[in-house]
């Protein structure tokens, strides 16, 4: 099976915020670009470490991968790795499979 990997790393922000992607900032484009880059995986691993940010994006993100799970039958697995706080705790969440590494 081949494994996808999504990160989500730094402050989730708004995709609207013009330059939030060179301050190394996390919105719902960016999550669906890594989605679409690993169109072929039975799996995805998201690599998490985000002290959180807007609330709305990080929903939607949340949202997405529940969602990309549910439609494509993959397993969706959620790793801590360092920091996970407020919103991105949400994004946790969204894993069939949860790990705190």
């Amino acid at each position: 099976m081949i494994e996808g990997h999504i990160f989500i790393q730094g402050i989730i922000s708004p995709w609207q915020d013009k330059g939030s992607e060179e301050w190394g900032e996390v919105n719902i484009k960016q999550v669906t670009r890594q989605i679409q880059d690993n169109a072929d995986a039975g799996k995805l691993i998201v690599h998490i470490h985000s002290p959180g940010g807007d609330v709305d994006e990080g929903f939607g993100i949340h949202d997405i991968l529940v969602s990309h799970g549910r439609d494509k039958g993959i397993e969706i697995e959620t790793r801590i790795e360092g920091l996970c706080a407020s919103i991105a705790t949400v994004i946790f969440l969204a894993g069939s499979v949860r790990k705190v590494c």
